[in-house]
């Protein structure tokens, strides 16, 4: 079973994610929160959706801290290697202790190119375990086609709905 939780930009899509998650007593996944520093969204931490423990996932190209490793980037994102291995590490221990729904914050561009958590999203569609995955209202249709969702129940999140 595949849920997605979908809405434009900036309408709070994150936010509903972790309300949800919150409804089940097994869940888990990740969640991409955003940094804001001085006001300035300046990039997205990754954290656990069964422990709470995060991350560093993406910081703004040009606004890298010291010693910064990216794995990918993306338009003005630059995605740090600790955050990528974080999801995966969180993803595989959530399905080896039976957890469920898995959570994934979210399925974007990135993806739409095989890249960032592409193979991931491609292996919890290929179990049993069901998937709730954040998209872009403008992207679904493209999700849906790219990797292959023959059935999803939709959680539309309005414009005016908590900014994620």
């Amino acid at each position: 079973m595949v849920t997605l939780i979908i809405g434009p930009l900036r309408s709070g899509k994150t936010t509903r994610l972790l309300e949800l998650a919150k409804s089940y007593e097994n869940a888990g996944g990740f969640a991409c929160p955003k940094r804001i520093t001085n006001g300035q969204h300046v990039g997205y931490t990754i954290q656990s959706i069964d422990s709470g423990a995060s991350t560093v996932f993406s910081h703004r190209q040009g606004g890298t801290e010291p010693g910064w490793q990216a794995s990918e980037s993306i338009g003005d994102w630059s995605i740090h290697k600790d955050g990528m291995n974080f999801a995966h590490k969180t993803v595989m221990a959530d399905l080896e202790s039976g957890r469920s729904p898995v959570f994934l914050d979210e399925i974007g561009p990135l993806e739409l190119m095989d890249r960032g958590f592409a193979n991931l999203f491609r292996m919890l569609l290929s179990r049993t375990v069901p998937v709730v995955a954040v998209v872009r209202e403008n992207l679904v249709d493209q999700i849906v086609d790219h990797f292959h969702i023959q059935q999803y129940t939709r959680i539309d999140v309005k414009a005016r709905d908590k900014h994620d």
